[in-house]
Protein backbone atom coordinates (compact mmCIF):
# COMPACT_ATOMS: atom_id res chain seq x y z
CA UNK A 1 0.00 0.00 0.00
CA UNK A 2 3.19 1.79 0.97
CA UNK A 3 4.21 1.32 -2.20
CA UNK A 4 1.49 2.43 -4.08
CA UNK A 5 1.26 6.05 -2.65
CA UNK A 6 4.75 6.45 -3.13
CA UNK A 7 4.60 5.49 -7.00
CA UNK A 8 1.44 7.48 -7.11
CA UNK A 9 2.72 11.00 -6.29
CA UNK A 10 6.11 9.90 -8.36
CA UNK A 11 3.55 9.84 -10.79
CA UNK A 12 1.66 13.16 -10.30
CA UNK A 13 5.21 15.20 -9.83
CA UNK A 14 6.33 14.00 -13.18
CA UNK A 15 2.79 14.87 -14.57
CA UNK A 16 3.18 18.49 -13.42
CA UNK A 17 6.79 18.96 -13.38
CA UNK A 18 6.31 22.60 -14.58
CA UNK A 19 4.43 23.56 -11.70
CA UNK A 20 7.00 24.43 -9.34
CA UNK A 21 8.76 26.35 -11.94
CA UNK A 22 6.15 28.45 -13.18
CA UNK A 23 5.37 28.91 -9.43
CA UNK A 24 9.32 30.39 -9.25
CA UNK A 25 8.54 32.16 -12.41
CA UNK A 26 5.62 34.07 -10.92
CA UNK A 27 7.34 35.18 -7.84
CA UNK A 28 10.23 36.50 -10.10
CA UNK A 29 8.15 38.49 -12.40
CA UNK A 30 6.16 40.01 -9.51
CA UNK A 31 9.48 41.09 -7.64
CA UNK A 32 10.86 42.64 -10.40
CA UNK A 33 7.26 44.40 -10.97
CA UNK A 34 7.50 46.28 -7.62
CA UNK A 35 11.41 46.83 -8.18
CA UNK A 36 10.49 48.72 -11.08
CA UNK A 37 7.69 50.48 -10.14
CA UNK A 38 9.16 51.80 -7.24
CA UNK A 39 12.19 52.94 -9.22
CA UNK A 40 10.58 54.62 -11.98
CA UNK A 41 10.61 57.74 -10.16
CA UNK A 42 13.54 57.04 -8.18
CA UNK A 43 15.74 59.60 -11.03
CA UNK A 44 17.60 62.03 -9.63
CA UNK A 45 16.54 65.79 -8.93
CA UNK A 46 17.91 67.93 -6.11
CA UNK A 47 18.01 71.64 -5.71
CA UNK A 48 21.15 72.90 -4.56
CA UNK A 49 21.04 76.68 -3.13
CA UNK A 50 24.29 78.90 -4.85
CA UNK A 51 23.84 81.80 -3.82
CA UNK A 52 20.69 83.36 -1.72
CA UNK A 53 17.58 82.20 0.18
CA UNK A 54 15.60 79.30 -1.61
CA UNK A 55 12.31 81.31 -0.27
CA UNK A 56 12.82 83.32 -3.20
CA UNK A 57 10.76 80.24 -4.92
CA UNK A 58 7.85 80.82 -2.50
CA UNK A 59 5.24 82.11 -4.75
CA UNK A 60 6.01 79.77 -7.75
CA UNK A 61 5.82 76.45 -9.19
CA UNK A 62 8.68 75.63 -11.74
CA UNK A 63 7.69 72.45 -13.76
CA UNK A 64 9.43 70.23 -16.86
CA UNK A 65 10.54 66.69 -17.77
CA UNK A 66 13.66 64.72 -18.29
CA UNK A 67 12.88 62.22 -20.98
CA UNK A 68 13.94 59.81 -23.80
CA UNK A 69 12.40 57.42 -26.42
CA UNK A 70 10.83 55.24 -23.46
CA UNK A 71 10.29 56.61 -20.22
CA UNK A 72 9.24 60.55 -19.35
CA UNK A 73 9.87 61.96 -15.62
CA UNK A 74 7.72 64.83 -15.10
CA UNK A 75 8.59 67.26 -12.17
CA UNK A 76 7.32 70.43 -10.26
CA UNK A 77 9.64 72.17 -7.88
CA UNK A 78 8.48 74.75 -5.28
CA UNK A 79 10.11 75.97 -2.36
CA UNK A 80 9.88 72.98 -0.29
CA UNK A 81 9.49 70.18 -2.36
CA UNK A 82 10.04 68.10 -5.78
CA UNK A 83 7.09 65.71 -6.79
CA UNK A 84 7.98 63.65 -9.37
CA UNK A 85 5.67 61.47 -11.97
CA UNK A 86 7.32 58.50 -14.56
CA UNK A 87 5.27 57.51 -17.60
CA UNK A 88 6.49 54.25 -19.53
CA UNK A 89 5.50 54.68 -23.01
CA UNK A 90 3.77 51.39 -24.66
CA UNK A 91 6.30 52.04 -27.61
CA UNK A 92 9.34 53.70 -27.83
CA UNK A 93 8.67 57.49 -29.19
CA UNK A 94 10.86 59.95 -31.37
CA UNK A 95 13.59 61.97 -29.45
CA UNK A 96 12.44 65.17 -28.28
CA UNK A 97 12.46 67.09 -31.93
CA UNK A 98 14.15 70.50 -30.75
CA UNK A 99 13.65 73.84 -33.38
CA UNK A 100 16.29 75.64 -34.87
CA UNK A 101 16.06 78.89 -37.32
CA UNK A 102 15.48 77.25 -40.78
CA UNK A 103 13.13 74.11 -40.02
CA UNK A 104 9.41 74.42 -40.55
CA UNK A 105 7.64 75.68 -37.49
CA UNK A 106 5.86 73.09 -35.14
CA UNK A 107 2.27 74.10 -34.04
CA UNK A 108 0.44 71.55 -32.51
CA UNK A 109 -0.09 68.58 -34.94
CA UNK A 110 1.20 70.90 -37.71
CA UNK A 111 4.11 72.79 -38.67
CA UNK A 112 5.12 75.92 -40.96
CA UNK A 113 7.32 76.62 -43.54
CA UNK A 114 8.05 79.98 -45.43
CA UNK A 115 8.77 80.29 -49.18
CA UNK A 116 9.17 83.14 -51.68
CA UNK A 117 6.22 83.41 -54.07
CA UNK A 118 5.93 83.38 -57.31
CA UNK A 119 3.23 86.19 -58.03
CA UNK A 120 2.14 89.58 -57.35
CA UNK A 121 5.84 91.00 -57.31
CA UNK A 122 7.09 90.35 -53.58
CA UNK A 123 5.31 87.37 -51.82
CA UNK A 124 5.65 84.81 -50.02
CA UNK A 125 4.23 81.10 -49.63
CA UNK A 126 3.28 79.85 -46.24
CA UNK A 127 3.39 75.64 -46.52
CA UNK A 128 1.43 74.00 -44.00
CA UNK A 129 2.95 70.26 -43.29
CA UNK A 130 1.04 67.49 -41.36
CA UNK A 131 3.17 66.30 -38.26
CA UNK A 132 3.78 62.61 -37.11
CA UNK A 133 6.15 61.20 -34.55
CA UNK A 134 7.92 64.74 -34.43
CA UNK A 135 8.29 64.68 -38.39
CA UNK A 136 6.57 66.03 -41.26
CA UNK A 137 5.13 63.58 -43.28
CA UNK A 138 2.47 65.55 -45.81
CA UNK A 139 1.69 68.77 -47.50
CA UNK A 140 -1.69 70.26 -45.93
CA UNK A 141 -1.83 73.18 -48.48
CA UNK A 142 -0.12 76.50 -49.51
CA UNK A 143 -1.65 79.92 -48.74
CA UNK A 144 0.04 82.70 -50.71
CA UNK A 145 0.91 86.47 -48.79
CA UNK A 146 0.71 88.93 -51.44
CA UNK A 147 2.42 92.53 -50.52
CA UNK A 148 3.05 96.01 -51.89
CA UNK A 149 6.96 95.83 -51.57
CA UNK A 150 9.76 97.05 -53.46
CA UNK A 151 13.16 95.76 -52.75
CA UNK A 152 15.75 98.30 -53.51
CA UNK A 153 18.98 96.09 -51.92
CA UNK A 154 21.96 95.11 -54.54
CA UNK A 155 22.10 91.51 -53.42
CA UNK A 156 20.77 88.90 -55.18
CA UNK A 157 17.36 87.86 -54.52
CA UNK A 158 16.03 89.21 -50.98
CA UNK A 159 17.44 90.03 -47.94
CA UNK A 160 15.82 89.91 -44.44
CA UNK A 161 16.10 90.89 -40.55
CA UNK A 162 15.31 87.37 -39.31
CA UNK A 163 14.14 83.84 -40.33
CA UNK A 164 10.92 83.58 -42.05
CA UNK A 165 9.51 81.39 -39.49
CA UNK A 166 10.29 84.51 -36.73
CA UNK A 167 6.90 85.81 -38.59
CA UNK A 168 4.59 83.67 -38.19
CA UNK A 169 1.54 83.64 -34.87
CA UNK A 170 -0.66 81.07 -33.62
CA UNK A 171 -3.74 82.79 -31.82
CA UNK A 172 -5.99 79.32 -31.19
CA UNK A 173 -6.32 77.83 -34.97
CA UNK A 174 -5.62 81.23 -36.84
CA UNK A 175 -2.41 82.02 -38.56
CA UNK A 176 -0.94 84.91 -38.88
CA UNK A 177 2.12 86.13 -40.84
CA UNK A 178 4.41 89.46 -40.93
CA UNK A 179 7.02 89.19 -43.59
CA UNK A 180 10.59 89.86 -41.38
CA UNK A 181 12.05 92.78 -43.66
CA UNK A 182 14.89 95.09 -43.75
CA UNK A 183 15.19 98.72 -44.65
CA UNK A 184 15.88 97.49 -47.92
CA UNK A 185 12.09 97.13 -48.85
CA UNK A 186 9.83 100.23 -49.41
CA UNK A 187 6.19 100.18 -49.92
CA UNK A 188 3.60 98.29 -48.09
CA UNK A 189 3.21 95.67 -46.20
CA UNK A 190 1.44 93.95 -43.36
CA UNK A 191 0.30 91.79 -41.03
CA UNK A 192 -1.64 88.83 -42.81
CA UNK A 193 -3.90 86.29 -41.24
CA UNK A 194 -4.24 83.02 -43.12
CA UNK A 195 -7.88 82.53 -44.95
CA UNK A 196 -7.37 79.09 -45.94
CA UNK A 197 -4.92 76.23 -47.55
CA UNK A 198 -5.29 76.04 -51.33
CA UNK A 199 -4.81 72.18 -52.65
CA UNK A 200 -2.05 73.90 -55.21
CA UNK A 201 1.43 73.43 -55.80
CA UNK A 202 3.92 77.02 -55.36
CA UNK A 203 3.40 77.11 -59.56
CA UNK A 204 0.14 77.81 -59.53
CA UNK A 205 -1.90 80.62 -58.94
CA UNK A 206 -4.91 80.70 -56.21
CA UNK A 207 -8.19 81.00 -57.93
CA UNK A 208 -9.23 83.26 -54.70
CA UNK A 209 -7.68 85.17 -51.71
CA UNK A 210 -5.80 83.10 -48.91
CA UNK A 211 -4.86 85.54 -47.04
CA UNK A 212 -6.50 89.36 -45.93
CA UNK A 213 -4.40 92.02 -44.33
CA UNK A 214 -5.18 92.74 -40.70
CA UNK A 215 -2.89 95.99 -40.15
CA UNK A 216 -1.01 97.57 -43.08
CA UNK A 217 2.15 98.62 -42.50
CA UNK A 218 3.89 101.71 -43.89
CA UNK A 219 7.14 101.61 -45.35
CA UNK A 220 7.64 104.55 -47.65
CA UNK A 221 10.06 106.40 -45.39
CA UNK A 222 12.76 103.25 -45.76
CA UNK A 223 16.41 104.46 -46.63
CA UNK A 224 18.88 102.06 -46.17
CA UNK A 225 21.65 104.41 -46.39
CA UNK A 226 20.89 105.85 -43.11
CA UNK A 227 19.56 104.90 -40.03
CA UNK A 228 15.87 105.68 -41.29
CA UNK A 229 13.17 103.28 -41.37
CA UNK A 230 10.57 100.45 -40.18
CA UNK A 231 11.71 97.39 -40.03
CA UNK A 232 10.10 94.01 -38.67
CA UNK A 233 11.87 91.72 -36.68
CA UNK A 234 8.77 88.49 -36.27
CA UNK A 235 5.28 88.27 -34.77
CA UNK A 236 4.28 87.03 -31.34
CA UNK A 237 0.80 85.97 -30.07
CA UNK A 238 -0.17 86.50 -26.55
CA UNK A 239 -3.96 85.11 -26.05
CA UNK A 240 -6.11 86.77 -28.63
CA UNK A 241 -3.64 89.59 -29.39
CA UNK A 242 -0.69 89.73 -31.33
CA UNK A 243 2.65 91.38 -30.64
CA UNK A 244 4.48 92.87 -33.24
CA UNK A 245 8.45 93.47 -32.93
CA UNK A 246 9.76 95.82 -35.22
CA UNK A 247 12.98 98.45 -35.59
CA UNK A 248 12.26 102.16 -36.12
CA UNK A 249 15.03 103.43 -36.66
CA UNK A 250 16.85 101.07 -35.25
CA UNK A 251 15.45 101.33 -31.85
CA UNK A 252 13.37 97.89 -30.94
CA UNK A 253 9.40 98.78 -30.68
CA UNK A 254 6.79 96.60 -29.54
CA UNK A 255 3.12 97.00 -30.72
CA UNK A 256 -0.14 95.77 -29.92
CA UNK A 257 -3.01 94.42 -32.04
CA UNK A 258 -6.75 92.96 -31.73
CA UNK A 259 -6.23 89.67 -33.50
CA UNK A 260 -10.15 90.18 -34.85
CA UNK A 261 -9.90 93.78 -35.60
CA UNK A 262 -6.41 94.69 -36.55
CA UNK A 263 -7.11 97.71 -34.40
CA UNK A 264 -3.87 99.00 -32.39
CA UNK A 265 -3.55 98.35 -28.37
CA UNK A 266 -0.89 100.89 -28.08
CA UNK A 267 3.03 100.43 -28.38
CA UNK A 268 6.28 100.76 -25.98
CA UNK A 269 9.72 101.80 -26.85
CA UNK A 270 12.83 99.60 -25.20
CA UNK A 271 15.36 102.40 -25.79
CA UNK A 272 17.57 99.34 -27.16
CA UNK A 273 18.70 99.31 -30.44
CA UNK A 274 19.45 96.40 -33.05
CA UNK A 275 22.29 96.61 -35.34
CA UNK A 276 22.21 93.81 -38.61
CA UNK A 277 25.55 94.05 -40.58
CA UNK A 278 25.76 95.53 -43.47
CA UNK A 279 22.31 97.90 -43.02
CA UNK A 280 23.55 101.37 -43.38
CA UNK A 281 25.52 103.52 -40.80
CA UNK A 282 27.02 102.53 -37.82
CA UNK A 283 24.41 102.35 -34.94
CA UNK A 284 23.46 105.97 -32.96
CA UNK A 285 24.32 103.90 -29.66
CA UNK A 286 27.32 101.28 -29.24
CA UNK A 287 25.03 99.48 -26.55
CA UNK A 288 23.34 97.37 -29.56
CA UNK A 289 22.10 93.50 -29.42
CA UNK A 290 21.61 91.00 -32.48
CA UNK A 291 18.01 90.55 -34.18
CA UNK A 292 17.27 87.20 -33.61
CA UNK A 293 15.20 87.55 -30.46
CA UNK A 294 13.52 84.91 -28.22
CA UNK A 295 10.40 85.19 -27.03
CA UNK A 296 8.55 83.61 -23.80
CA UNK A 297 4.43 84.11 -22.95
CA UNK A 298 3.20 83.91 -20.00
CA UNK A 299 -0.18 83.26 -20.67
CA UNK A 300 -1.90 82.99 -17.43
CA UNK A 301 -0.14 86.74 -17.25
CA UNK A 302 -0.92 88.30 -20.73
CA UNK A 303 2.82 88.83 -20.57
CA UNK A 304 5.63 88.64 -23.59
CA UNK A 305 9.19 88.33 -22.27
CA UNK A 306 11.70 88.72 -25.21
CA UNK A 307 15.01 87.95 -24.52
CA UNK A 308 18.14 89.60 -26.64
CA UNK A 309 21.46 89.01 -27.31
CA UNK A 310 24.46 91.76 -26.68
CA UNK A 311 26.33 91.94 -29.36
CA UNK A 312 29.11 93.57 -27.43
CA UNK A 313 29.76 90.33 -24.81
CA UNK A 314 33.18 89.75 -23.96
CA UNK A 315 34.83 86.19 -25.36
CA UNK A 316 33.83 84.18 -22.28
CA UNK A 317 30.87 86.15 -21.31
CA UNK A 318 27.38 86.38 -22.85
CA UNK A 319 25.22 89.27 -22.18
CA UNK A 320 21.56 89.38 -22.11
CA UNK A 321 18.64 91.94 -22.20
CA UNK A 322 14.88 90.84 -20.88
CA UNK A 323 12.15 92.69 -21.27
CA UNK A 324 8.65 92.10 -20.18
CA UNK A 325 5.68 93.42 -22.02
CA UNK A 326 2.15 93.31 -20.24
CA UNK A 327 -0.66 93.04 -22.71
CA UNK A 328 -3.27 92.41 -20.71
CA UNK A 329 -4.98 95.81 -19.85
CA UNK A 330 -2.18 97.74 -22.08
CA UNK A 331 0.82 97.48 -23.88
CA UNK A 332 3.11 98.84 -20.86
CA UNK A 333 6.89 97.57 -20.38
CA UNK A 334 6.71 96.31 -16.70
CA UNK A 335 10.25 95.12 -16.55
CA UNK A 336 13.75 95.08 -18.37
CA UNK A 337 16.80 93.47 -17.02
CA UNK A 338 20.48 92.54 -18.00
CA UNK A 339 22.06 88.88 -17.44
CA UNK A 340 25.51 88.23 -17.71
CA UNK A 341 26.30 84.39 -18.17
CA UNK A 342 30.06 83.07 -18.14
CA UNK A 343 31.14 81.28 -21.49
CA UNK A 344 29.25 81.60 -24.80
CA UNK A 345 25.88 80.83 -23.84
CA UNK A 346 24.05 81.65 -27.46
CA UNK A 347 22.22 79.54 -29.07
CA UNK A 348 19.97 80.38 -32.14
CA UNK A 349 16.58 81.90 -31.85
CA UNK A 350 13.95 79.47 -31.01
CA UNK A 351 16.74 76.34 -30.51
CA UNK A 352 17.23 77.15 -26.73
CA UNK A 353 15.44 75.39 -23.63
CA UNK A 354 15.18 77.67 -21.32
CA UNK A 355 11.92 79.83 -19.48
CA UNK A 356 12.06 83.72 -18.67
CA UNK A 357 9.10 84.38 -16.83
CA UNK A 358 8.26 88.06 -14.54
CA UNK A 359 5.52 87.66 -12.31
CA UNK A 360 4.87 88.92 -8.95
CA UNK A 361 7.43 92.04 -9.27
CA UNK A 362 10.27 89.31 -9.84
CA UNK A 363 12.35 88.16 -12.69
CA UNK A 364 12.68 84.38 -13.17
CA UNK A 365 14.73 81.72 -15.21
CA UNK A 366 15.00 78.30 -15.77
CA UNK A 367 18.02 77.88 -18.69
CA UNK A 368 19.43 75.01 -19.66
CA UNK A 369 23.26 75.09 -20.62
CA UNK A 370 25.60 72.54 -22.34
CA UNK A 371 28.72 72.78 -20.13
CA UNK A 372 31.79 71.47 -21.51
CA UNK A 373 33.23 68.54 -18.77
CA UNK A 374 36.76 68.86 -17.29
CA UNK A 375 37.48 65.75 -19.86
CA UNK A 376 38.43 66.98 -23.18
CA UNK A 377 34.95 66.07 -25.07
CA UNK A 378 34.98 66.19 -28.68
CA UNK A 379 31.16 66.08 -29.51
CA UNK A 380 29.56 68.69 -27.93
CA UNK A 381 26.25 66.43 -27.79
CA UNK A 382 28.24 64.73 -24.69
CA UNK A 383 28.76 67.77 -22.89
CA UNK A 384 27.19 67.90 -19.53
CA UNK A 385 23.56 69.19 -19.23
CA UNK A 386 23.16 71.70 -16.09
CA UNK A 387 19.77 73.20 -15.10
CA UNK A 388 20.09 76.71 -13.65
CA UNK A 389 17.40 78.39 -11.87
CA UNK A 390 17.45 82.45 -10.80
CA UNK A 391 15.41 85.06 -9.20
CA UNK A 392 15.52 88.84 -9.58
CA UNK A 393 14.06 91.98 -8.17
CA UNK A 394 14.75 95.36 -8.92
CA UNK A 395 17.91 94.37 -10.96
CA UNK A 396 19.08 92.42 -8.09
CA UNK A 397 19.80 88.54 -8.29
CA UNK A 398 17.68 87.25 -5.09
CA UNK A 399 18.41 83.85 -6.04
CA UNK A 400 20.28 80.92 -7.83
CA UNK A 401 20.46 77.96 -7.26
CA UNK A 402 21.21 74.43 -10.07
CA UNK A 403 18.47 71.48 -10.27
CA UNK A 404 20.77 68.66 -10.61
CA UNK A 405 20.28 65.28 -12.38
CA UNK A 406 21.50 62.27 -13.80
CA UNK A 407 21.13 62.99 -16.70
CA UNK A 408 24.92 63.52 -17.68
CA UNK A 409 25.05 59.61 -16.86
CA UNK A 410 24.04 58.30 -19.86
CA UNK A 411 27.02 60.28 -21.66
CA UNK A 412 29.87 58.87 -19.45
CA UNK A 413 31.05 55.55 -21.07
CA UNK A 414 30.92 57.51 -24.65
CA UNK A 415 33.30 60.02 -23.36
CA UNK A 416 36.15 57.58 -23.79
CA UNK A 417 35.05 55.96 -27.13
CA UNK A 418 37.48 57.14 -30.34
CA UNK A 419 35.66 59.76 -32.58
CA UNK A 420 35.90 56.55 -35.44
CA UNK A 421 33.65 54.45 -33.06
CA UNK A 422 31.12 56.93 -31.51
CA UNK A 423 27.93 57.14 -33.30
CA UNK A 424 25.56 59.23 -31.17
CA UNK A 425 21.66 57.69 -30.68
CA UNK A 426 19.71 60.37 -29.58
CA UNK A 427 17.00 58.19 -28.45
CA UNK A 428 19.13 56.74 -25.83
CA UNK A 429 20.41 59.43 -24.05
CA UNK A 430 17.62 61.53 -21.67
CA UNK A 431 16.89 65.01 -22.64
CA UNK A 432 15.56 68.04 -20.30
CA UNK A 433 12.23 70.29 -21.85
CA UNK A 434 9.03 71.57 -20.99
CA UNK A 435 9.95 74.30 -18.62
CA UNK A 436 7.54 76.18 -17.47
CA UNK A 437 7.32 78.51 -14.57
CA UNK A 438 3.76 79.56 -13.14
CA UNK A 439 1.86 80.53 -9.86
CA UNK A 440 2.04 78.32 -6.81
CA UNK A 441 -1.16 76.82 -5.94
Amino acid sequence: MRRDGVARVKRLLKRHAALPLIAIGLAILIILYFQISGARNNGKLELVDLYGDRSALRDVVLSGYVQDSYHRMSFELTEDKIDKETVVFGKPSQPIANYSPGMPLPSGDMAYQIFPGFYAGIGFEIQAWRMQEGYRMNVEGTALVETALQYKGTADGYSFSNHQEKGLAFVGERIFYVPPTTRYYTGKSGIYEVLRFGDRNSMQKPEEDETRVLVELNMEGNRQEAWQGLEILGLEAVGDKLALIALEDGEIVVSGYDSETGDSLGRVRLAEYVYMLGQGTEPPKADDYYEDYEAYVDEDLGVLNLKFYNTGSPENETRHMVASISMKDEVKLINKQELSYKGRDRSPSGASNNWFSFRNGRLYVMKVSSVEPEMYTLFEGLYDQQVMIEVYENGEKLYAGELRTDVNDDVIEDRYLASTHFQQERSEYREIGGLRIGNAK
